[in-house]
């Protein structure tokens, strides 16, 4: 069957628009997140911030002893802070832990964005990451209301944007090819 350019060039450009115009998503927007105290390791929850949804931020709040811990999650970002400053003990783990519950994409890297107003001595090791876990230490630290660690977090691209991308270069290269000939 042969298709005119008159009948593809149009089909393409629609392809190719709809691929322009369907929303990416690639980030926590719309997930379930869990947040957790752990103290005084990873398998113990001293605090337990429960579930929300990522709409435009999820915020949890843990009081432990004299200062609020804040941790706000947004779609490319975890945010902790505090309201005054403490000493965290020199435990295993004394930090809180990020859990994306309702969400299909995995983590897939986690870096200090360099806005963060960091602890004295806080840097990357303090960090880690699983699939869909974000753990933060603050074991041995001592943390001011003035520090602010902000976290980038990169999730893998949902497979339906691949698709749309690769449907759009695929429109992109027939219309070349149809200009060619034409």
């Amino acid at each position: 069957m042969h298709f005119s350019k008159w009948l593809l060039t149009p089909l393409g450009a629609v392809v190719l628009l709809a691929g322009m115009a369907s929303p990416v998503r690639a980030g926590l927007i719309l997930d379930t997140v869990h947040s957790a105290y752990l103290y005084p390791d990873t398998s113990t929850v001293y605090l337990d911030g429960g579930n929300q949804v990522v709409n435009p931020t999820a915020s949890f709040t843990f009081f432990t002893g004299a200062t609020n811990n804040f941790v706000t999650v947004s779609d490319t970002q975890m945010q902790f802070s505090w309201d005054v400053g403490t000493s965290k003990s020199g435990a295993t783990f004394n930090g809180i832990e990020v859990d994306i519950v309702g969400g299909s994409e995995p983590i897939i890297g986690v870096t200090i964005d360099p806005s963060s107003i960091l602890p004295v001595g806080f840097d990357s090791s303090f960090v880690s990451f699983t699939g869909t876990t974000v753990y933060t230490n603050f074991a041995g630290l001592t943390v001011t209301s003035a520090d602010n660690i902000v976290l980038d977090v990169s999730v893998a691209p949902e497979p339906s944007t691949f698709g749309l991308i690769s449907l759009s270069i695929a429109a992109i290269l027939l219309l070349r090819r149809l200009g060619r000939t034409a």
